[in-house]
């Protein structure tokens, strides 16, 4: 199975990521069944003091899952997004959150990869309609001091 590249037309940011050292405080938590998966995400951050931060989590199900995929831009987007897809139970192999604040309330940017009913793995980019299912998947948490982080 071959990667396909996204192409990002236009010249390239000189500094799209920089790093800005953070102390974190980390834990392990089980996400809570039964919750939109954005909201549980939320709790699983707060619950190490802080309201930013970022979790792994991998293993159990959300039911059902919303999500897309992207596509290759165009001269008015770096990235195009397919309509949104809805799965009604997957098994969640490894997911990435960064847990922030978009336009003054809580916001949660998710990439995941999953393995459907039929053992296919899939991966896209997951939306708040998202629900955690049980088992739910368990969680690496990290809560950053000091870190404010918003879309916009």
């Amino acid at each position: 199975m071959g990667v396909e590249l996204l192409n990002h037309p236009g010249p390239a940011w000189p500094e799209r990521i920089v790093d800005v050292a953070t102390p974190t405080v980390m834990k392990v938590v089980q996400l809570t069944p039964g919750l939109p998966l954005f909201d549980a995400l939320v709790e699983a951050v707060k619950s190490t003091g802080y309201e930013y931060g970022a979790a792994d989590y991998f293993g159990g199900f959300l039911e059902p899952l919303a999500y897309c995929v992207p596509g290759d831009g165009n001269e008015q987007q770096a990235v195009t997004f397919s309509e949104p897809r809805l799965r009604e139970r997957v098994e969640i192999v490894t997911a990435a959150s960064v847990i922030g604040v978009r336009h003054g309330g809580p916001y949660v940017h998710t990439h995941a990869s999953w393995l459907t009913t039929d053992g296919e793995l899939r991966a896209g980019h997951l939306f708040p309609e998202s629900i955690v299912g049980s088992p739910a998947p368990w969680a690496v948490v990290s809560g950053m001091p000091g870190v404010h982080w918003e879309s916009d």
